[in-house]
């Protein structure tokens, strides 16, 4: 290794290794002078949330319940003759729901109750040719709390 430039500014071709050269041919050669390549790359992407809570207040307790459930995707972009325009996609539903009943026994003793529950199904989509969801999760959470 001398550091010193390749003649004419190319490397020769004994010096690429052949996976390198297969992979050069989905990548396009700069159109600028100045050695950069531009391209457009399709962007489709939305989320959808939707919430809703109710409170009820009786006396010495209060009652709530809540749900949530959003889901935000984008679309992959599948580069079937230039790899810079490939991208992943994902898909993100998400689901939540709470409880909770608070309870005044005392003027300085308090008792709460609360239940929650979440749930994420995530989903990358590759921007490979067939593409398929390659990893999902699910994750449940149940909490309770008691404040004396």
């Amino acid at each position: 290794m001398t550091k010193a430039p390749f003649p004419g500014n190319i490397i020769p071709a004994n010096r690429i290794s052949p996976v390198t050269a297969k992979l050069l041919q989905y990548i396009p050669v700069a159109t600028s002078a100045d050695g950069l390549t531009y391209y457009n790359l399709p962007d489709s992407e939305h989320e959808n949330q939707y919430m809703g809570r109710v409170d009820y207040l009786i006396g010495s307790q209060r009652l709530y319940g809540r749900y949530l459930y959003t889901d935000y995707q984008r679309k992959p972009v599948v580069g079937s003759v230039n790899l810079l325009t490939s991208t992943r996609g994902f898909d993100l539903p998400t689901q939540s729901a709470s409880f909770n009943h608070t309870i005044t026994l005392g003027p300085t003793l308090l008792n709460s109750l609360i239940v929650s529950y979440s749930r994420n199904h995530s989903q990358i989509l590759s921007g490979a040719r067939s593409a398929s969801p390659i990893s999902a999760s699910t994750m449940w959470r149940i909490r309770i709390q008691r404040n004396w």
